[in-house]
């Protein structure tokens, strides 16, 4: 396993007025897989799973977009955005990067990564 730092995650490009600093993120990635390489997209996602919780995810999940059956939905959650953005910036590995390449190769277009920032509500 190769544990050397590397960045491949592109930096996020937030809204000029949301406010991340120290509120939890939710990821959620978007894949579109065809139905014959779904075996091997699942045990892909598996390996990401490992990769996201050692890297600072608290819960992930995979998800089958119920619409759209041939998609499927990664979604991690994170403490906070500074959490995050070590993630980006001082977590991921040339491993970690491997391993999601062979989710990208499975699936038919780009993944579509969207980052959501907790909102304070008062009751």
């Amino acid at each position: 396993m190769d544990r050397a730092p590397v960045e491949f995650w592109p930096a996020p490009q937030l809204a000029p007025d949301v406010d991340a600093a120290g509120k939890p993120v939710v990821v959620t990635v978007t894949y579109r897989v065809r139905p014959d390489d779904e075996p091997q997209f699942v045990a892909a996602m598996a390996r990401i799973r490992e990769s996201r919780l050692r890297t600072g995810a608290i819960k992930w999940a995979l998800y089958r977009d119920g619409e759209d059956g041939h998609a499927f939905v990664e979604l991690f959650a994170v403490a906070s955005w500074e959490e995050h953005e070590r993630q980006h910036r001082e977590r991921l590995t040339e491993t970690d990067h491997a391993i999601e390449q062979r989710a990208e190769e499975l699936a038919l277009e780009p993944s579509r990564p969207r980052h959501l920032i907790a909102v304070d509500v008062d009751n």
